[in-house]
């Protein structure tokens, strides 16, 4: 049932009013509107803002737009609650947020600003260029910095210990955390002076020249793509490098591994006969090549022999005389006994 309220003294259209069965039924129907909105504000906001307290205030936004809407304009309610609802959500971040308006409106500012000269130049902007492009002094900015540092809201829920050292971070790097560092930009180091030539170069411009890829490619007579894809193929190679000597778990694997190590046999237990050796498998028998017949070799005559002249005969010639051994020399043998004796 809807009512209508008029006023002696206004000329204008008197609003209807919707009763109050008319206006739960609206509040019901438009509940999940509610949720919508809030979580699409909520991929747009700190981690730290409760999703209640924003359902909290869409939900007595809700209830707001059905009392205040008037179905005779025209306006379809769900266009109507939705503006009052995100309205109110933006209402309950600005109660939340420990910033000012005008803190977040020169960080907002500032970041656009950075993102501008960054795609201009090709490289991060210097804090001198960033206060020149704003139009205001380096001082400010670090004041507009650091106020926004500080609205920075920690939720103490998400930290698994309640001590200080979790609380309170400490800025500058311990002394094996600097060491590591250390040993890491040794390995890139030596990573960056393996890599071929080509390769080498797009890396040390791109990387630590901070060059753009329009300068490197005229350099190297090639085009921005193919220095992309040069790029590409560099930081692979470095990864697959650093992984092999910080993070083995991580490294490739490459496409012919080592064959696996055969399992270790069981020791056999003591009393057991020794295995009987294993015979070979007999030979199948292999056929004999049948015989060849070849043609009979006719004999041939037989050579005549030389007549031999028979050898003149030689009288014998008696043997002469074998003359008698010579006497011992009995002298060897005495000096032999007489040096055994001594």
């Amino acid at each position: 049932m809807t009512t209508t309220v008029t006023n002696a003294s206004d000329t204008a259209p008197a609003a209807t009013v919707l009763s109050v069965a008319e206006q739960e039924e609206l509040i019901r129907t438009h509940m999940p509107l509610v949720g919508h909105l809030v979580r699409d504000m909520l991929t747009r906001i700190p981690n730290h803002i409760h999703r209640d307290d924003l359902t909290s205030a869409g939900l007595h936004a809700l209830v707001t737009a059905a009392r205040g809407w008037d179905p005779d304009r025209g306006i379809p309610f769900h266009r109507f609650a939705s503006t009052r609802i995100r309205g109110a959500i933006l209402d309950e971040l600005r109660a939340l947020d420990w910033a000012t308006r005008s803190v977040r409106t020169k960080a907002r500012a500032t970041d656009s600003t950075r993102q501008q000269l960054t795609t201009t130049l090709g490289r991060t902007p210097t804090a001198d260029e960033l206060a020149q492009a704003l139009g205001t002094t380096t001082t400010d900015l670090q004041q507009t910095d650091t106020d926004v540092q500080r609205a920075t809201v920690l939720s103490l829920q998400g930290f698994t210990t309640s001590s200080a050292d979790d609380l309170v971070t400490e800025k500058n790097p311990g002394p094996e955390d600097m060491l590591l560092h250390r040993e890491q930009i040794g390995y890139l180091h030596h990573a960056i002076g393996s890599l071929p030539e080509r390769l080498q170069t797009v890396i040390t411009e791109y990387f630590l020249n901070e060059r753009p890829m329009a300068d490197i490619a005229a350099d190297l007579g090639v085009t921005e793509s193919r220095i992309s894809q040069l790029r590409a193929e560099a930081l692979s190679l470095l990864k697959d490098g650093m992984n092999t000597h910080l993070n083995p778990d991580l490294a490739p694997v490459p496409d012919n591994p080592a064959v696996p190590p055969l399992p270790d046999t069981p020791p056999v237990p003591a009393g057991t006969p020794p295995a009987p050796p294993l015979a070979a498998p007999p030979r199948p028998a292999v056929p004999p090549d049948p015989p060849v017949a070849e043609p009979p070799t006719p004999p041939r005559p037989p050579a005549p022999l030389p007549a031999v002249p028979p050898a003149p005969e030689v009288p014998p010639e008696a043997a002469p005389p074998r003359p008698p051994p010579p006497p011992p020399d009995w002298t060897i043998w005495l000096t032999l006994a007489t040096a055994l004796a001594r």
